[in-house]
């Protein structure tokens, strides 16, 4: 019996004759990325060039240069979202201001009701609860404060490098007749 586990043990980790081995075959070189039918003409140069894009009639589009304004509609835009920015980190940090006090009253409530020892289990929880949703709304209005004060700063810069009115004048920008 020895013997036999021996000898299946020496041939399951050596293989031996009787097992066979599994032919592996080469893949399809069609199949492989990179091959030739995945190249681009840039990398393959036996393929020809393809057509360059005809322009439609009419001129072409203006592209403003960086020292050039866009135009009102934008500016507008750009304003409308700074000052909504502005206004949402005032309302974020109100909440979060607001719901932070409430949430410490609360748990004054809470340790004034613990030392006069006359608080019950409804009041407990009451309080405790009361106490979760103004650390729920004090969180969320912080993360609002937060998203608003993104958003103006990220359109101030973009007033900014566009040479808009929000902005101080840089040097280099033109002045509007």
């Amino acid at each position: 019996m020895i013997r036999t586990l021996a000898l299946t043990t020496v041939c399951a980790t050596l293989g031996c004759a009787f097992t066979p081995t599994p032919v592996r075959h080469a893949p399809d070189p069609a199949t492989l990325y990179g091959a030739k039918a995945h190249r681009t003409a840039f990398e393959d140069p036996t393929q020809s060039a393809p057509a360059p894009h005809r322009a439609t009639a009419g001129p072409a589009p203006r592209d403003p240069g960086p020292n050039e304004s866009d135009g009102a509609k934008a500016q507008r835009t750009r304003t409308g979202l700074f000052w909504a920015g502005i206004a949402t980190t005032a309302v974020g940090a109100a909440m979060l201001t607001a719901f932070g006090i409430g949430g410490r009253v609360t748990q004054s409530q809470l340790s004034k009701a613990y030392d006069d020892t006359d608080l019950t289990y409804d009041r407990e929880e009451t309080l405790r609860d009361r106490g979760k949703v103004f650390n729920a709304l004090a969180g969320a209005g912080a993360g609002i404060a937060l998203i608003g004060l993104a958003t103006a700063a990220v359109v101030y810069g973009i007033d900014y490098s566009r040479c808009g009115t929000l902005a101080k004048r840089r040097k280099d920008c033109k002045n509007k007749k």
